[in-house]
């Protein structure tokens, strides 16, 4: 049986400092080697001289060796602690039930070993040699291992039944906290008076989608749901609208990401596969985000956009460390279950490497497509390649895989959906990105344009490419070269660290 511990503050510094908030706060640093420690020095700074650099990183030397660290900030709510053990145990009788009782027939209780509390820490910085720890650090994925033990330990219930919540329960279990965002403030125009609806324009987005903030099981998600108009005048409003939610099909789910199907008319929550699958009445288009960061809530609440000039050289100071950073933070793993084909294959439309595995990529529908509804069809082709990044990575050299990629994502689409011609489709690339592994939209022409496809947000493929070739240079030459014009959120990081700073003519912080 593993041995149980109990961590208390310093009996030393409690009663030198005579006060139980005593306790040091530092910066613990996690280095590439094993020191034998065999007492206190008197200066640090003789040993140990840390150089900060750019983008939370810094750099030192130790014994001749050159080191590079950065800094990783523990979740809220989190504290670090640095404990050394002792030889003492807890008491019995502070492990006792808090009435006294004890079951005489009990096993022995094993032994509470008492850890003493040196100091805190809300960061610590990881070393490696000559360059920065990777990603997948194995310290560093470590403690992300066990926060997140924790958070599926504090986030348990007592009933058994709950260990593996089904998909669709999750929608009936979410509590509804406030708005975040509606597609529009105006309400949705009267269908058109047609009498060939197979030719008539889809209906446009105005005020058929909304985006929720709430929680389920205390911790916090993001549920967008989409119909002809919605009420929003108040949070009763939208709280009577989620209790109608009902006949709720899970079309699938991948990492914290889960999209459904569902009814608006409040009846039938239980129904069976088929009734689901074949329910005309399933009006709603559900996504769950669950569950969800502080980043997700800024991207998906109502800001204001403002138009920035990422020059190459902005793009390279801080701009490329900042994708970097949200490179490492995990956010791709979604991206890599589908490649890696764990996730979602049976929704694969397409898998090709006939330009070479290296150069592979696969498309399916993206998760704010219904998959019923042709007019506003969108799918989504992931690249194999783990180097691009964004259009910024894309090279001259680039442009007959690029070709090969449109050529093939086409004719895979108008296959699989033969009422559509090659003209009536229409792909491009965002920039920036909601993530940062290079993919391309394909969607119908048809499509309403809302603020995804505006210009300073989409770039069309055909463009990028004809873009390319006429790049000056070698195969080498890239679009990171270039300098490209887009809007971002005032809520976005870019925005308030590195292109308003500029603006008001002071040092971006990132």
């Amino acid at each position: 049986m593993p041995d149980m511990y109990a961590i208390q503050p310093c009996s030393k510094a409690s009663a030198q400092l005579g006060s139980k908030d005593s306790t040091l706060q530092c910066t613990p640093n996690i280095l590439p080697c094993r020191i034998h420690h065999d007492g206190p020095i008197d200066s640090l700074d003789r040993y140990w001289t840390v150089k900060d650099e750019k983008d939370n990183t810094q750099t030192a030397h130790f014994r001749g060796r050159k080191l590079r660290g950065r800094s990783v900030a523990l979740p809220d709510g989190y504290q670090g602690v640095v404990a050394t053990p002792t030889d003492r145990v807890l008491p019995a009788a502070q492990r006792a039930d808090s009435d006294g009782a004890e079951d005489a027939e009990a096993e022995p209780e094993e032994p509470v070993k008492i850890l003493e509390t040196q100091g805190t820490f809300d960061e610590f910085v990881v070393w490696g040699h000559e360059s920065l720890p990777a990603a997948d650090d194995t310290f560093v994925k470590g403690v992300e291992e066990w926060l997140q033990f924790a958070d599926a330990l504090a986030n348990m219930t007592d009933s058994p039944d709950t260990d593996r919540i089904a998909p669709e329960a999750l929608i009936t279990k979410f509590q509804v906290s406030k708005l975040l965002k509606q597609g529009s403030t105006h309400p949705a125009p009267p269908p058109p008076q047609s009498k060939d609806l197979k030719k008539s324009a889809p209906p446009d987005q105005n005020g058929r989608r909304i985006t929720l903030l709430g929680t389920i099981d205390n911790t916090q998600g993001i549920l967008t749901a989409e119909r002809a108009a919605f009420a929003t005048e108040s949070v009763a409003v939208l709280q009577a609208f989620h209790s109608a939610i009902s006949r709720i099909n899970n079309l699938g789910d991948n990492d914290i990401y889960r999209w459904y199907l569902a009814s608006s008319s409040g009846n039938n929550n239980n129904p069976t596969p088929a009734e689901a699958s074949t329910n005309p009445q399933q009006d709603l288009k559900l996504n769950l985000i669950w569950p969800c960061t502080a980043q997700h809530i800024k991207k998906y609440s109502d800001q204001q956009l403002r138009m920035v000039t990422e020059t190459a050289e902005i793009y390279r100071t801080h701009v490329r460390p900042y994708m970097q950073a949200k490179r490492e933070e995990g956010r791709l793993n979604w991206v890599f279950n589908i490649l890696e084909g764990r996730t979602e294959q049976e929704d694969v439309i397409l898998r090709d490497e006939g330009h070479g595995p290296d150069d592979g990529f696969l498309m399916l529908p993206d998760l704010n497509w219904d998959r019923k509804s042709l007019g506003s069809l969108h799918l989504l082709a992931l690249v194999q390649r783990r180097d691009i990044w964004s259009l910024r990575d894309l090279k001259k050299s680039f442009v007959p895989w690029l070709k090969y990629l449109r050529e093939r994502v086409l004719e895979a689409t108008v296959s699989m959906y033969p009422a559509l011609e090659a003209d009536q489709i229409k792909l491009y690339v965002h920039y920036q990105p909601t993530y940062y592994h290079f993919h391309v939209h394909v969607v119908n022409v048809m499509l309403e344009a809302g603020a995804t496809q505006a210009t300073g947000k989409a770039f069309g493929l055909e463009n990028l490419i004809s873009q390319l070739e006429t790049l000056s240079g070698d195969g080498d030459a890239s679009l990171a070269d270039v300098d490209l014009t887009y809007f971002l959120g005032e809520a976005n990081e870019l925005w308030t660290d590195v292109f308003e700073p500029l603006k008001q003519g002071k040092q971006p912080s990132r």
